[in-house]
């Protein structure tokens, strides 16, 4: 075997360039003066020394790949074979000599200036026992502070010629400062020594190793040679691969490059549907009932109410595309196509059947179309099914599936078709009312009013007339019709008609120039409340009179208000008025009520009975204004 030797005379962490070093040491000294008269410090310092001499292996590495790159789909798979390869080369002896230099500042100043220079000597007489000088590198602590100790790492690679097997080293260590006690402004310092004996014979390394692969497995080598293996990809990416020599740190990468691509599913949701409306028809007046006097007209105000319902929906459809866009460049397999509209309505497919082959860059385009129960808002999704591959150096094997689905509102907006979208509106005493239309004249869910009034009578002869009036209405598309009518009670009264309170409070012989109207219909007295009941009330004066019709002082008091009606309405009908049955019953429980109960009553009687008082009271007081 042949053996090389290493002459590199490196020195690790001691550095080169020692005539730069001497020349700062000397332009940088200071004296004690001259540091503005600091004291000095002492040093105290030694030094390590091991030998090694070694015979080396070097070795040399390299990794491929085969393919290095690959375009798989989603779901795919791709195996890649890679080769590790190692080449033994001779050995090279190389031998070294280490150590630690360590000084102390065991002043109470910092140290100045201080310089470490190793001189290395070897077993030959003097004067050629000296090797060399190497100054140190003290960059990592150049300054100890006081007390400090540092410590600082040498290393001294030998050449050949240095090279004595079982030869014994001297390592000396000159460590000086410029302000050392004593010394002051003078390099000086202590200069320990150390020896070491190098092997008498190199230690071989490296004969054999080991190499580690990412890939997690290992392999050792005696000499050249080769390993292969595979690794299987799934995922995009770019997969870089080291092997490393576990001995040395040399290593040796390959990478491959592993191009995912996706199909792209899109697709579009087109709705359509029917509303048909319901209308309906209300009518009233501001009358239900009005007396007139014989000979006069009444004018009655109409108002009709057309409404519309916000319109009731059927036919929902739902209809689009789905669109398969292939961006790889390679083929893809096409398994099926399905549609769903939730929950879980299965929509008709056309424009391919499966299995279909998808080229490169080409695109599938699906038509669809189905039926729903009703207008909910719902998901409607397609599902494309591709056929996934296992990818080998030269072939294929078909494995599994990966599903794509794209996604789309169904959402409905206005309906495609409206049925009974206007009604034509009319009235048997008005006649042609007009067309009402859906968005333009009236909103879903609103009301068009017409307004029109009719006249009614004269009137040649006393009594109740009815008068009944209809409005209708007929739909465009399926002619559905409705119709409304509301009656008006036309009383007809005799010239003695009756008066209101009013009146016979501004009558009673109080109020400026009025005639006394109430004193002689009152006679001998007028009871309210059957004649002689325990609480009924006998009027005898106007002034009692007036003081009945402006309810006495309370008018939140209920049987207050029944006392003045009632006292009006016989007031009436003593002065010649005309009186319906209606009317007289009124009375007639009025009195009956009025004989047992009196105004300090009121606040005692049920809701009911307190409901009862101020219907009598209403009716009295429509009778009193002429409006029975």
């Amino acid at each position: 075997m042949n053996r090389k030797f290493r002459a590199s005379r490196s020195t690790g962490p001691v550095g080169l360039g020692l005539v730069a070093l001497l020349l700062v040491l000397v332009l940088t000294g200071t004296s004690s003066a001259e540091s503005g008269g600091q004291a000095g410090t002492t040093l105290t310092a030694s030094v390590t020394a091991n030998t090694s001499y070694v015979s080396e292996y070097t070795w040399q590495i390299h990794k491929n790949v085969t393919p290095d790159s690959w375009d798989i789909f989603k779901g795919d798979s791709a195996t890649s074979e890679y080769t590790v390869g190692v080449e033994r080369e001779d050995p090279t002896d190389s031998a070294w000599i280490e150590g630690n230099v360590t000084v102390h500042n065991g002043g109470g100043v910092s140290t100045e200036n201080l310089s470490v220079i190793l001189e290395l000597r070897d077993g030959i007489p003097p004067p050629n026992d000296l090797i060399g000088v190497y100054p140190l590198d003290i960059s990592s602590n150049p300054v100890l502070d006081p007390g400090e100790t540092g410590t600082y790492p040498y290393r001294i690679y030998l050449t050949p010629e240095q090279v004595h097997p079982g030869g014994n080293y001297k390592v000396t260590a000159n460590v000086t400062i410029t302000n050392h006690s004593g010394r002051l402004g003078t390099p000086f310092g202590p200069a320990p020594s150390a020896t070491a004996t190098l092997p008498a014979s190199p230690v071989t390394l490296n004969e054999c190793i080991h190499v580690d692969d990412t890939s997690g497995e290992s392999w050792l080598f005696n000499d050249s040679g080769s390993v292969t293996y595979t690794r299987r990809f799934t995922g995009e990416g770019t997969y870089n691969n080291t092997a490393t020599i576990r001995e040395t740190g040399q290593s040796a990468s390959a990478s491959v490059r592993v191009n995912v691509y996706e199909l792209m599913v899109s697709k579009n949701a087109t709705t359509s549907y029917t509303r048909t409306y319901t209308w309906n028809i209300s009518k009233e007046a501001d009358l239900t009932e009005v007396t007139v006097n014989m000979g006069d007209t009444v004018t009655v105000n109409y108002t009709v109410n057309i409404s519309v319902d916000t319109g009731t929906d059927s036919d929902w459809m739902v209809g689009g595309t789905i669109t398969v866009f292939n961006p790889a460049p390679i083929a893809a397999v096409i398994s099926s196509v399905s549609d769903t509209v939730s929950p879980g309505v299965l929509m008709n497919l056309t424009g391919a059947t499966f299995p279909c082959v998808l080229e490169p860059g080409g695109t599938l385009v699906l038509n669809y179309m189905g039926s729903l129960p009703d207008g909910s808002s719902r998901a409607n999704t397609a599902t494309v099914v591709q056929q996934n591959h296992d990818h080998y150096l030269d072939s294929s094997d078909m494995a599994g599936s990966t599903e794509y689905t794209a996604m789309a509102d169904v959402e409905f907006g206005e309906p495609s078709e409206l049925v009974d979208e206007s009604v034509t509106v009319s009235d048997d005493r008005w006649g042609y009312l007009g067309v009402i239309n859906v968005g333009s004249d009236i909103m879903p869910g609103e009301t068009y009013t017409f307004n029109y009034s009719v006249v009614y009578g004269p009137y040649n002869a006393p009594g109740l007339y009815t008068e009944v009036n209809e409005a209708s209405f007929v739909t465009c598309d399926t002619s559905t019709g409705g119709s409304d009518s509301w009656l008006v009670d036309v009383y007809v009264r005799s010239p003695y008609g009756t008066l209101t309170i009013g009146y016979w409070k501004t009558h009673a012989g109080f109020n400026g120039n009025n005639q006394d109207a109430v004193t002689p219909l009152l006679g001998t007295g007028l009871w309210l409340g059957t004649a002689g009941g325990d609480r009924s009330v006998l009027a005898t004066t106007a002034e009692q009179a007036v003081r009945i019709l402006s309810f006495n002082g309370s008018a939140s008091n209920g049987i207050n208000k029944l006392y003045a009606q009632l006292l009006a309405a016989k007031l009436n009908i003593l002065n010649g008025a005309y009186a319906s049955p209606q009317v007289l019953s009124v009375i007639a429980q009025a009195d009956a009520f009025l004989a047992t109960h009196d105004a300090s009553s009121w606040s005692s009687l049920s809701k009911k009975d307190q409901q009862k008082v101020l219907q009598w009271m209403s009716m009295l007081d429509k009778y009193n204004n002429g409006m029975l």
